[in-house]
């Protein structure tokens, strides 16, 4: 099959599938820029060695919630975040 010019070009979108690409392109960007807003916007505390950590809660694998403050005075806590090499 030969290809021509004719058959190489873009397929022009209609305009309401124009305008809906642009809405949703226009929806994606606000989003983007809401969440690096709510990011950007946390609190931001600089530990230093020694000092006390901060209160926080997760939930455990078992689905209970468990805090930091449940083991003060109980066992060492120990914090490790490993970062995945790529």
């Amino acid at each position: 099959m030969k290809h021509t010019l004719i058959n190489l070009q873009r397929k022009r979108l209609s305009r309401p599938q124009a305008g809906r690409r642009w809405l949703s392109l226009a929806a994606l960007l606000i989003l983007t820029g809401m969440l690096l807003a709510a990011c950007s916007s946390a609190p931001s505390q600089d530990l230093e060695v020694g000092d006390q950590a901060p209160e926080f809660s997760l939930t455990a694998t078992s689905g209970e919630t468990v805090s930091l403050s449940d083991y003060v005075g109980k066992q060492p806590v120990l914090l490790y975040f490993h970062m995945a090499v790529g």
